[in-house]
């Protein structure tokens, strides 16, 4: 799998409307308005306006509206980017799933564990300290039963996590 780029630049929208259908229209004498119809299917508009019909230029108003649609591209494009980028890291496979799982267990399961380890602070009642214990607990139990079902899956390959209890 090709590795995905960290930015959308200005090239990849030029290359975007070029393989787009961009449709210029002249609804009022002042107006100028461009649909960009991209690829998949999917449209974005922009406008340009003069006050005085006298000053109208089509060459500038098909310009401005044109840069006015490409302008809304790049939060949809740095989007797509952005999701595009999570889904490659999420896991593929049950196996990957479950190490991935417990991995994510085993930060948040670290981090109780850091304050827990502290004195308890005034703001935390006691029977919510008790619980945050009782989590804990659970949270044990939860990345051994993981662990299990890895090494279950896996073989004898060596550990991949230590709980941090």
């Amino acid at each position: 799998m090709a590795e995905l780029p960290n930015k959308v630049t200005k090239e990849d929208l030029e290359h975007l409307v070029a393989q787009s259908n961009t449709i210029f229209t002249n609804p009022a004498g002042t107006l100028t308005h461009c649909v960009i119809t991209l690829p998949c299917g999917y449209t974005v508009t922009g406008e340009s306006a003069c006050v005085d019909p006298a000053n109208y230029n089509k060459e500038l108003g098909e310009k401005y509206a044109l840069e006015q649609a490409v302008d809304k591209l790049w939060p949809l494009e740095g989007y797509l980017l952005a999701n595009d980028l999570y889904r490659a890291k999420q896991p593929t496979s049950f196996v990957s799933r479950m190490v991935f799982e417990q991995s994510d267990l085993n930060e948040k399961l670290e981090k109780l564990t850091k304050f827990l380890d502290q004195p308890k602070p005034d703001f935390v009642e006691q029977s919510q300290w008790e619980l945050m214990k009782d989590q804990q607990e659970a949270m044990v139990s939860y990345f051994n039963i993981l662990e299990k079902r890895i090494t279950l899956t896996l073989g004898d390959e060596p550990k991949l996590l230590k709980s941090p209890q």
